[in-house]
């Protein structure tokens, strides 16, 4: 991202990677260029775009309650 923010995911919030082991979590790796994650092993993958989508939706809910924060999380 060129703006300097961070973006935390946890990873907790999806199925498929909270079900799995410790080392197959471990074992992802980056897709299309970059704008995805991929764990093979649990055939699952993540993108750049639902990451951001998320993340719009938390700050806009963050802006909401009145907590203003330059960290984005997402769940």
């Amino acid at each position: 991202m060129n703006s300097g923010s961070v973006l935390k995911v946890k990873l907790s919030g999806d199925p498929k990677i909270k079900k799995a082991k410790p080392a197959q979590r471990y074992e992802w790796r980056s897709t299309s260029c970059g704008i995805g994650v991929q764990w093979e092993s649990l055939d699952e993958d993540l993108s750049l775009k639902g990451f951001l989508k998320s993340s719009a939706l938390n700050q806009m809910l963050r802006s909401l309650k009145g907590h203003d924060n330059d960290e984005m999380i997402l769940v």
